[in-house]
């Protein structure tokens, strides 16, 4: 690592992402190719005026994420830390809240209970097949929404595991609001995520908040409204929602985490962070393998 300013590009910039004409992706993509022929073990750029590390060696990356990784464990990504909902999750939130966080929460994503959850998976995959089957999409010729219906999917798939909801998304409209209003607010949230990833300090700076108010204010009204009804009838759905009625319910005053509390946005937190990560990246993804089967 003493020799790191050998590969560094003083030209490394990030504009072009910033700018909505490049996918970061891509971007990083480019930037370790440049490093390829020459066999450099990790190489530099610049987002501002802030020096970034891409790291090419297996060996180096095992040590930065598993030997080494007490020096590595904060994400320089960051959200703005007043606004709880999109903040205090394992993704944004800082050491060392993230790590007694990440030990809370880890037990819980066993192999046991991931099974269970794919449980609830399969029953919406059978709400898809049920609306496919009803379209007749017979013969050739036939044009369908695939990101329509990879949203709705998607969408049916988190209500289920995050919010202990059997929503149907492709037979109940009311379910599909949420969906059309992030999808509505895709660009801006997009622009606000490259802040959040490649400069956060300008987060707090401009008062940036991961999700709408009007989403904000719906996920609220309905992770509230099913904690409290599973709380008082004791209905166990082997999803999210059981993990932290039992994370409420044990957490003590010796446990407390700083900067984090298992009550109010912080735990609406956890599940919003489904839609947050889940959403968008599981339905375009789901469109693109959809398109590639057809074509």
């Amino acid at each position: 690592m003493a020799f790191m300013t050998d590969y560094w590009i003083l030209d490394g910039t990030i504009m072009e992402c910033l700018n909505r004409e490049k996918a970061p992706s891509y971007f990083l993509k480019e930037l370790y190719d440049r490093a390829k022929d020459n066999s450099k073990p990790y190489i530099g750029f610049y987002v501002s005026d802030v020096p970034f590390l891409l790291l090419r060696n297996r060996e180096i990356i095992n040590h930065v994420l598993i030997t080494d990784f007490h020096y590595f464990c904060d994400r320089y990504s960051s959200a703005d830390p007043k606004d709880r909902v999109g903040y205090a999750n394992l993704f944004f939130i800082k050491n060392p809240s993230w790590m007694k966080l990440k030990t809370k929460l880890t037990p819980f994503f066993n192999n046991s209970t991931l099974e269970k959850m794919f449980a609830l998976m399969l029953e919406c995959g059978k709400h898809l097949n049920i609306y496919l089957d009803s379209l007749k999409l017979y013969g050739n010729g036939q044009i369908i929404d695939v990101m329509d219906v990879s949203s709705k999917l998607n969408m049916d798939v988190i209500w289920s595991t995050a919010y202990g909801l059997d929503a149907n998304m492709f037979k109940d409209p009311n379910f599909s609001k949420l969906g059309k209003i992030m999808l509505k607010d895709k660009y801006n949230r997009g622009y606000k995520m490259l802040h959040m990833f490649f400069l956060p300090h300008a987060t707090s700076m401009g008062k940036l908040k991961v999700f709408q108010n009007e989403t904000t204010d719906l996920l609220r009204k309905i992770f509230w409204h099913t904690m409290t009804r599973r709380m008082k009838s004791g209905e166990k759905r082997n999803d999210l929602i059981d993990i932290l009625i039992e994370l409420k319910r044990n957490s003590s005053y010796e446990e407390r985490i700083e900067d984090f509390t298992f009550d109010d946005d912080d735990l609406l937190a956890q599940a919003a962070s489904f839609f947050l990560f889940g959403f968008e990246t599981c339905s375009t993804t789901t469109a693109f393998a959809l398109y590639q089967l057809a074509v």
